[in-house]
């Protein structure tokens, strides 16, 4: 079994998990940017050895104007085919469908559109 990512950043508490004899700590990111540097500087180990990452923030919209500013794209070449990836990174105290859910909308709805 692969072990996770290793846990960067400073313990918040002891709430610990060891997997494989490693042992990781809770790490609570924040600001988010520092979220967003460390999944991009992670981005072979998440999407395969052969991903693209582009740091882009790039509004997507819809022909009626319904869009989003996702935090980056991924194209990742490790599969059979080319898989394109929208990239939304968000910390877990923001509200799942006052924030997330109609943010994911809004980039389904671009997405869809085009």
């Amino acid at each position: 079994m692969a072990s996770p990512l290793p846990v960067y950043g400073s313990a918040t508490s002891s709430k610990q998990l060891v997997i494989d004899n490693v042992r990781y700590k809770l790490w609570i990111p924040f600001p988010e940017d520092e979220f967003e540097r460390l999944v991009s500087e992670h981005v072979l180990d998440i999407f395969g050895n052969n991903a693209i990452w582009f740091n882009r923030k790039q509004t997507i919209k819809s022909p009626a104007g319904v869009g989003s500013i996702p935090d980056a794209f991924v194209i990742s070449f490790s599969g059979k085919q080319p898989q394109w990836y929208v990239v939304e990174i968000e910390l877990a105290p923001h509200s799942v469908y006052g924030h997330i859910v109609p943010q994911i909308n809004k980039i389904i709805s671009a997405l869809l559109s085009g």
